[in-house]
């Protein structure tokens, strides 16, 4: 009898050692932005002022943390849907609209660009800018190019394996990763420009799917695609599937790496984060009170954490923060 009392405590001490290491990794309580509730937004951006930027199905919008004020962006006097956006090194902001292509904000107005005539598709999904200025648009055509307002565009003839290009990262050395779409008589992948040429992953490559909707970079060279079969990194040479509990085969909300090359994943339920050259995974979200079905994340140089999630009301906030002092391991 005492010898089955000793093994009960033992397995009660681990127990509260496990809940306690749980309860000190995943103790970031994330503040909700009253400001922000009744708002659906897709993606999120913070400009060289540290005010964040949102983007959704009603437009939009810019909010001020020093002023705790939302405020409506209307594109030429409309609301149009906007899908992604992104903010370059001179201030400028990009925006990605559903039917009505692209629009440049240079701190005063908006303007299409390119013209209608450059840009291949309507549809923008996805923007990125990389560290010489030049943009890149994954459109319902294919992809796009502008640098200094000249426009290359690549489709299915120059290589690519689908109309739809969802997502877009920029390796450390510039070259553009792709996540395409899998319908019809269109493959999709994970695609990479190198050598003058679209090099393309699929499934027989090691992905777990086709249909790549998320894909990031980081500054280690490891490349991450998530699929509606789950998530895969690429080490240069192959890809591995993600096998860790909680992020295998699950369908991924958000994809993106923070300023310290970690790499942040949200699933509909919780949120992960893995450092840079790390093996494993740390589960965030174990406190109560997180928002689920995070859509977008945005990063401060302080460790500040932004996250965009699918509110279930009119009154919930759809924008958390994770103060930097909470996000320090």
């Amino acid at each position: 009898m005492n010898g089955q009392r000793r093994v009960w405590a033992i397995a009660c001490t681990l127990a509260m050692i496990v809940t306690v290491t749980a309860l000190s990794i995943g103790a970031r309580t994330p503040v909700p932005v009253a400001a922000t509730a009744g708002i659906l937004v897709e993606d999120m951006t913070l400009d060289a002022a540290g005010r964040l930027w949102l983007v959704g199905i009603d437009g939009a919008w810019r909010y001020d943390p020093a002023e705790e004020r939302l405020e409506p962006m209307p594109i030429d006097g409309k609301t149009p849907y906007v899908r992604c956006i992104a903010a370059g090194a001179n201030g400028e902001i990009w925006l990605g609209s559903d039917e009505d292509g692209a629009y440049r904000f240079d701190g005063r107005s908006f303007e299409r660009c390119p013209d209608e005539a450059d840009l291949r598709g309507s549809c923008v999904f996805d923007l990125a800018i990389g560290a010489d200025g030049a943009l890149w648009l994954g459109t319902d055509w294919g992809l796009t190019h502008v640098d200094n307002d000249a426009c290359t565009s690549y489709g299915l003839e120059d290589g690519l394996p689908s109309r739809g290009v969802w997502a877009i990262a920029l390796s450390p050395t510039g070259e553009p990763w792709l996540g395409t779409a899998e319908f019809g008589p269109y493959i999709g992948g994970a695609v990479v420009w190198r050598d003058g040429a679209w090099i393309r992953y699929g499934t027989e490559d090691g992905l777990p799917g086709n249909d790549v909707k998320e894909i990031a970079a980081m500054q280690d060279g490891t490349v991450w695609a998530a699929t509606y079969y789950g998530l895969a990194h690429f080490d240069g040479a192959s890809w591995t599937v993600e096998g860790q509990e909680g992020l295998s085969g699950v369908v991924v909300g958000a994809l993106a790496v923070d300023r310290e090359d970690a790499i942040w994943v949200a699933t509909s339920s919780d949120v992960w984060c893995r450092p840079v050259g790390g093996t494993s995974w740390t589960l965030i979200s174990a406190a109560p009170a997180w928002p689920t079905s995070i859509r977008a994340f945005a990063f401060e140089e302080d460790g500040t954490v932004w996250m965009a999630a699918l509110g279930s009301s009119s009154t919930e906030p759809c924008i958390y923060v994770l103060p930097a002092d909470e996000t320090d391991d």
